[in-house]
């Protein structure tokens, strides 16, 4: 005799008793306790029962461990604060989908999770999207701000992330991505021994990392049975280049104008902005001032939306206009010196300062880094000069910039004398 086939309200209850609740239960499949309701209660709309849409159907076997025909297998991306400042990204989120379709295995079923002790307000604009766009589930732990620290941070990701592990080995894993501080590829590894699936570390383009990166892609660890894939995340993700078509001088410094985005950008339409859409540090004060900038100004830029529509956001000067009132005239350009490329010179003098330590040093790797991030750009115009790193550059202005060390402890500081 044939088994009589369940109905979805049939699934749904018994997955409620697997997941503890009706609230969990709304929670993993995206719906709203209401709407949940109306599919167990086999709610009719002229006449037909309502069922879960296909996804939503898929997303029930696939945690009621049914067969779905291998297509359905979960991949479960786990991010970390850390990963998200030491990148640089504006949302991770994003940038890791972006990341999958390039690849030859786009994810379909991606469970993702935000870990972080406690997010800061620019981690909460894209979280509260996120959140209801891609399903985003926040694990956070608030604690005070002095004992909010790198090896506070870590070890509570460590441990969110080993509990989340541990309950999605009851379901079919596919994959792993992490996308945390490079320090925790422990993690990664012991992740690998635990699930027995590919683990992605993702990778963030910094030489004090490499020796890591370098590490877990070597045949010894791959011998193990344990080697860490890593793919590629620019740093400079989201980050677009225009100039100053108009600048509106009112008060002060409550100024707004208009960003022309670059001939490579696809839109040509100009982007609106003002004193207080500008680049802030970490200390949340402006790193640029709007009444710094010109006509003409180089800057780069990220979008957002306002109560008009889409503007742009933390604007940073990347190239003064040579011929605005501000213009700093060049000295004579030497064949083996660039102390007078001011804008290329005025670039790396502003990362330095952001970045130096008490003796006024700061590490070169990391002024690349923050170059980079705010002018896409800079590496062309390094090898405008024949050059390849900004080091380079650096050994190339003597009568400015002065350095110590050598690989990856390198540092650089302008010079006091």
């Amino acid at each position: 005799m044939a088994q009589p086939t369940e109905s979805w309200a049939q699934k749904i209850c018994r997955l409620e008793k697997q997941l503890d609740g009706e609230a969990a239960t709304a929670s993993a499949l995206g719906l709203t306790p209401r709407r949940l309701n109306d599919f167990k209660r086999e709610a009719k709309v002229e006449g037909k029962v309502q069922e879960p849409s296909p996804p939503v159907q898929n997303l029930i076997r696939l945690l009621l461990r049914e067969d779905t025909q291998g297509s359905q297998r979960l991949t479960l991306v786990l991010v970390q604060d850390d990963f998200e400042k030491k990148a640089n990204l504006k949302n991770p989120i994003t940038t890791l989908q972006q990341m999958f379709k390039k690849g030859s295995d786009p994810v379909h079923n991606t469970e993702f999770h935000y870990i972080a002790a406690e997010p800061d307000d620019k981690s909460m604009e894209w979280l509260k999207e996120a959140l209801m766009r891609d399903r985003v589930q926040p694990h956070f732990d608030p604690c005070p701000p002095d004992i909010n620290n790198e090896r506070a941070r870590s070890t509570h990701f460590t441990a969110v992330a080993m509990a989340i592990v541990a309950k999605a080995s009851q379901l079919d894993i596919a994959r792993v991505f992490l996308a945390a501080n490079p320090d925790l590829w422990p993690l990664a590894v012991e992740i690998k021994r635990m699930l027995n699936v590919d683990v992605t570390l993702v990778r963030i383009r910094d030489s004090q990392y490499e020796s890591i990166y370098n590490y877990l892609e070597s045949s010894e660890l791959g011998d193990k049975g344990l080697k860490i894939d890593t793919a590629d995340i620019d740093i400079a993700d989201g980050r677009k280049l225009g100039s100053i078509k108009r600048l509106v001088r009112q008060g002060n410094e409550n100024w707004y104008g208009f960003i022309h985005p670059d001939k490579d950008e696809p839109s040509s339409q100009d982007i609106f902005f003002s004193w207080n859409h500008m680049l802030k540090n970490d200390t949340k004060e402006f790193e640029f001032k709007i009444t710094s900038l010109n006509e003409g100004d180089t800057v780069s830029y990220t979008t957002g939306m306002n109560h008009m529509g889409l503007c742009a956001t933390d604007v940073a000067l990347v190239k003064k206009n040579e011929n605005s009132a501000t213009t700093i005239i060049a000295g004579t350009n030497l064949s083996t010196e660039y102390d007078d490329k001011i804008d290329m010179v005025d670039q790396v003098t502003r990362a330095i300062d952001i970045l130096a330590n008490a003796t006024g040093y700061a590490l070169m790797s990391a002024v690349g880094q923050r170059i980079k991030t705010l002018n896409p750009k800079f590496e062309d115009e390094l090898k405008a000069l024949g050059l390849t790193k900004l080091g380079e550059f650096v050994n190339h202005c003597s009568r400015t910039f002065e350095t110590t060390g050598s690989g990856g402890t390198l540092r650089v500081r302008k010079k006091t004398t």
